[in-house]
């Protein structure tokens, strides 16, 4: 066995809904592990998730907005709504996601104030990433920066708001206590290892006798985090 009895398996993709037979997928899983998962909410195959998956198995359910995508293809977040809240009615934790992407600023707090109406209280998070050449969050401007303040859930997303920490030399527990498992079944410390230093993988599904888990933190080559969650999380204190 991989991973123990009641480990967490967070699926996560692109989107993870999109899988063939994915609700049988999530089922035989959840005999053994607990999961949890990022989605846009784009199908309906959410609502056979909901009527099949016993939600006590499932940690969190994170659903991202994507407004610009959404109105381009439905002119209304009415799906998502729907898809949301019969998630919360079978008695599943959901939370919305809204990316603060920088072409969105303007229009963020109305599509906040829309969703609420709805029931739901949605989560600004900072983006990480390129826009127009400039690097994201460290080129958010000072205003920008109030906008989206508000809207942060917690601490760590306040910190992010500033830039992407580092945790370069720190010992981490990535490899050991969590790993990133690509669809091809490749196995890496962490998302930011799978991106930086692909080769330096940890075995994958397909051959478990050639698979090598750390034993335990192990220093962290990286100069920048791709996912400061799991730095923030797995990174040990200097």
């Amino acid at each position: 066995r991989i991973f123990p009895v009641g480990s967490v398996l967070h699926l996560t993709g692109g989107e993870p809904t999109l899988y063939p037979h994915f609700t049988h997928l999530c089922f035989e899983l959840t005999q053994e592990f607990t999961i949890g998962m990022n989605t846009n909410l784009s199908n309906d195959v959410m609502k056979e998730f909901a009527d099949t998956i016993d939600p006590t198995r499932v940690t969190v359910i994170h659903c991202a907005v994507h407004i610009e995508e959404r109105m381009r293809r439905e002119k209304s977040l009415d799906s998502f709504t729907r898809r949301f809240n019969y998630l919360q009615k079978r008695g599943f934790r959901v939370s919305a996601n809204y990316v603060a992407y920088p072409s969105l600023l303007r229009r963020m707090s109305d599509d906040f104030a829309v969703l609420a109406m709805n029931g739901i209280q949605v989560v600004a998070k900072v983006f990480r990433g390129r826009y127009k050449g400039h690097l994201y969050p460290e080129s958010y401007a000072d205003v920008e920066r109030s906008l989206i303040l508000p809207m942060l859930r917690t601490a760590r997303d306040r910190e992010f708001l500033i830039g992407v920490p580092s945790y370069l030399g720190r010992q981490c527990e990535a490899g050991s206590r969590f790993v990133v498992v690509t669809p091809e079944g490749d196995i890496h410390r962490c998302t930011t290892y799978r991106l930086e230093f692909p080769a330096n993988r940890l075995g994958t599904i397909s051959d478990r006798s050639g698979i090598r888990l750390l034993r335990g933190p192990a220093m962290c080559m990286a100069k920048k985090c791709s996912c400061p969650y799991e730095g923030l999380r797995y990174a040990k204190e200097r």
